[in-house]
């Protein structure tokens, strides 16, 4: 399989802007946005160059974009070149010209996006702006706040998530833009973007991933690849998603099960199996108790609750009907016996007035 950087053709002549965009990850996001089912959505883009990335997608499904940008570059060679050259924010005005009412360009720093924009507001937070962890980490914690419940945050150049398999060579490169050869599937791997991925205490879906790879023509070529996006669900609304610690959370509440979080993953515990720790389970213990679900999805959860105690219920109510003919069959079990003796007393005073 090719990897993403390797599925389209290089033309060398070209000015690369540094913000071109995959179709892959085109396709990714617009499975995302389309999963709204509206093209009204308020969307706000932390990092948008020259706005022919993912500005362009996020302008057709918007009512209002907001795209914020210092217009200053990250460290990489296309960055600076550009700068050399001409005026990125010029640019970026050019390139959405089209969207102009809808598209709002501010210039600054993320850090004053919780300054500007209120709580609970946005659809859809995407970030790509600085690629260092430290970045990515203070991009995920000031948006999350701005979000609506069940609204989404995503982002680009996230290649996988940290294990033990790379833990050091992504842990050593926080704050370089991008290294090479770390995940198999692609050309290059953003460190600083993986590792704060990695941290948020809420399940991460990676298109990278994803079981299959898409296949798309190009220059009537078939080409394979994946996506780097990533996104998250704010199912719990807006709350704190960087772990202090890996203990269980009490999410919910509910008349015969318990809903717990724990390492990015959301447990339905059932209530009458009495107290669980969920940090001790097993996958062999977790397959022997068919009562006990869990999923990335909060809502997955609460489905297969839902399922579960309604089958429960249809089940006491057979096992009740049941004990209820079980209980008619022993009372006219015991009558038969009673009629029977009763019979036999009668035959028997029948016979003895006979004989006297």
């Amino acid at each position: 399989m090719s990897s993403i950087n390797d599925s389209l053709p290089v033309d060398e002549n070209k000015i690369s802007f540094g913000s071109e965009m995959s179709p892959f990850d085109q396709i990714a996001l617009r499975e995302i946005l389309d999963g709204f089912g509206r093209k009204d959505l308020k969307i706000l883009e932390i990092g948008s160059w020259v706005g022919l990335g993912s500005t362009q997608i996020f302008a057709e499904y918007c009512s209002i974009l907001y795209c914020v940008d210092s217009w200053k570059g990250n460290l990489i060679p296309q960055h600076d070149n550009l700068i050399k050259r001409t005026d990125p924010l010029s640019l970026f005005n050019s390139n959405t010209e089209k969207f102009s009412k809808k598209v709002v360009p501010i210039k600054a720093s993320s850090t004053i996006i919780t300054e500007i924009f209120r709580p609970n507001y946005f659809d859809l937070i995407f970030i790509d702006a600085d690629h260092t962890y430290n970045g990515v980490k203070q991009d995920i914690q000031n948006a999350l706040p701005l979000l609506k419940k069940d609204g989404i945050l995503c982002g680009h150049d996230c290649e996988g998530r940290v294990d033990e398999s790379n833990k050091d060579i992504i842990m050593g490169n926080l704050d370089i833009d991008a290294v090479e050869n770390v995940f198999p599937k692609f050309t290059h791997t953003h460190c600083g973007v993986v590792a704060a991925v990695s941290e948020i205490d809420l399940p991460v879906f990676l298109f990278s991933e994803k079981n299959e790879p898409w296949t798309i023509l190009v220059d009537s070529q078939e080409r394979m690849g994946l996506s780097t996006i990533w996104f998250i669900i704010n199912e719990l609304g807006s709350e704190k998603v960087f772990e202090n610690s890996y203990a269980p959370v009490l999410v919910e509440e509910l008349e015969r099960f318990n809903i717990v979080l724990y390492r990015r993953e959301y447990y339905g515990l059932p209530k009458w199996l009495g107290p669980i720790e969920v940090d001790t389970l097993t996958s062999d213990q977790l397959e022997d108790i068919d009562c006990i679900f869990k999923s990335y999805s909060l809502k997955e959860v609460k489905k297969f609750i839902a399922a579960y105690t309604d089958l429960l219920e249809k089940t006491n109510h057979l096992q009740a009907q049941a004990n209820d003919l079980q209980k008619k069959l022993t009372e006219k079990d015991k009558l038969s016996k009673l009629r029977s003796f009763l019979r036999s007393i009668i035959s028997s005073v029948q016979l003895q007035g006979r004989k006297g």
